[in-house]
């Protein structure tokens, strides 16, 4: 009964993750339709190549500060010790101050030595290089102030309140985009982005503990996986499959830069909503691990990892199956050449997916140090195989690329999850979630019509349904993991349908 209990609870912190994840994805999304309908392919290139230095800086310099707080406050909670939560909350806190600083100095830095020669290149002229590359500095300070709010709320467990800034936030910064876009023009456009973090990063304005400092014990554990996680965060696949958008724009221009960046929007989209997804997973494994054996937490593994990769592998498949479509809708025929590149990155994202989902559960056990391996290799292969492919096939070679690397790393990390948490992958279901995504894929294309956008858009999305639902359904039924995660949906469905 508790077991049952603890898993429902589980599923429905996910499912509150997923609401923050959709008005977050959904602002960024909505704001790339903005500034690309607005502002044209330049445009579109110098929001994408701004926020790109952003998310690079912000990784560099989060130094694992962020995710930390969620990692050992809930577990400090959970042994009744108040103290000791606020004692790593200030330590944590004040190491993020020094992090902001350090960013903005190196950031001055690589303006003065690469960027303000090079600016213009990336974004085709069309915005003032210092008041953008200044909007830029503000950007960085917002968003590590975003990441490190949003982790403190995740670490108390209060998913509603997450839910309710990220809407707040999506509707300024939708709003701002398009109203200080057609003002000011790119600036304008990267304010608007600015604008909609702020009330997610509000959060750090109150209530913060700055005084007290844990035990040495508990200080050099705290430290310790702070560093783990960013060495792993530094090598992440979410960041070097980021790689080849400076890359594009390094070897061709600015107006395939914008091009590509369209089409990695949709991929972006993916992996946003897995990652909201998984962020709710964390605070409450580390829950169970705290109060329950070691067996609940390989139980509880498997089955989180098998119900996000049922979910998630169709959605990955499904939305590359109607890229073309999609793109035309949503950018205009200045982004044709994006559908087929489109394509690929949501076949990429269907293996930065079980990336994401397997790393997430390395993080609970503190193996994260495992993943530096699957991230040199995906670094590694992102940026050779992307320099390699560009000057030969242009966007498809560079969106090809990544499907290789992202796929060499899932390969990676869904071994390594298996060696330290055993029992927490079955090879089975996998196989048969992947068989029957790729089946939807296949039904979903067959359906898409360029000349007829809305009405195969609708058939696609029938057909691929119709052929996921059941094939997966049967596939599954095969195997004894299989029909445990069948046999859990539907308790957890009847549950909350009666309730």
């Amino acid at each position: 009964m508790g077991q049952n209990v603890s898993k429902n609870s589980l599923l429905a912190n996910i499912l509150q993750s997923i609401g923050a994840g959709i008005f977050t994805s959904a602002a960024g999304f909505f704001s790339s339709i903005i500034v690309a309908r607005t502002l044209g392919v330049h445009g579109t290139a110098s929001i994408a190549i701004a926020l790109w230095i952003v998310f690079f800086a912000t990784t560099i310099f989060d130094l694992g500060l962020a995710a930390t707080q969620s990692r050992f406050i809930p577990e400090a909670q959970e042994s009744e010790s108040p103290e000791l939560a606020q004692s790593i909350e200030a330590l944590v806190f004040r190491r993020f101050l020094w992090a902001i600083i350090a960013g903005c100095i190196v950031l001055g830095l690589a303006y003065v030595s690469y960027w303000r020669d090079r600016l213009d290149q990336y974004t085709g002229g069309v915005v003032e290089p210092v008041s953008f590359y200044s909007l830029i500095v503000v950007c960085f300070i917002i968003h590590m102030t975003y990441a490190f709010a949003y982790n403190k709320l995740r670490a108390r467990r209060e998913f509603s309140r997450i839910a309710l800034l990220c809407l707040s936030g999506m509707l300024l910064q939708i709003i701002c985009v398009l109203g200080l876009s057609l003002a000011f023009g790119g600036v304008g456009a990267l304010a608007g982005y600015i604008v909609g973090s702020v009330p997610l990063a509000s959060v750090l304005v109150r209530n913060y503990h700055m005084t007290g400092s844990p035990s040495p014990e508990v200080r050099t554990r705290v430290t310790r996986y702070a560093n783990s996680l960013w060495l792993a965060s530094l090598l992440s696949p979410l960041i070097w499959s980021r790689a080849d958008l400076f890359l594009v724009g390094l070897y061709i221009d600015s107006k395939a830069l914008g091009v590509f960046a369209a089409a990695a929007t949709l991929a972006a989209l993916l992996l946003q909503l897995c990652q909201m997804i998984c962020n709710g997973l964390l605070p409450n494994l580390v829950r169970l691990t705290a109060k329950q054996a070691h067996d609940t937490l390989q139980d509880v593994s498997r089955l989180t990892v098998g119900i996000l990769l049922l979910a998630l592998y169709p959605i990955c498949f499904g939305i590359s199956a109607l890229a073309p479509i999609l793109i035309a809708l949503l950018y205009g025929k200045e982004f044709a050449d994006a559908s087929g590149v489109a394509v690929l990155l949501g076949l990429a994202a269907a293996a930065s997916s079980t990336t994401i989902v397997c790393s997430n559960v390395l993080n609970l056990v503190e193996k994260n140090t495992s993943l530096i391996l699957s991230g040199i290799v995906g670094a590694v292969l992102t940026i050779v195989v992307t320099i390699w492919a560009l000057p030969r096939f242009g966007f498809n070679g560079a969106a090809t690329a990544r499907i290789v690397s992202q796929a060499a790393v899932a390969a990676i990390t869904l071994f390594q999850l298996r060696m330290h948490l055993p029992g927490s992958v079955s090879w089975s279901t996998l196989l048969a979630k992947l068989i029957a995504s790729a089946l939807c894929f296949c039904a979903a294309t067959y359906f898409v019509d360029p000349c007829a956008p809305v009405r195969s858009l609708v058939l696609a999305i029938i057909a691929g349904a119709a052929t996921y639902v059941p094939i997966v359904t049967a596939l599954l039924a095969i195997s004894p993991s299989g029909r445990q995660e069948i046999s859990f949906l539907r308790r957890w469905f009847k549950t909350h349908h009666s309730v």
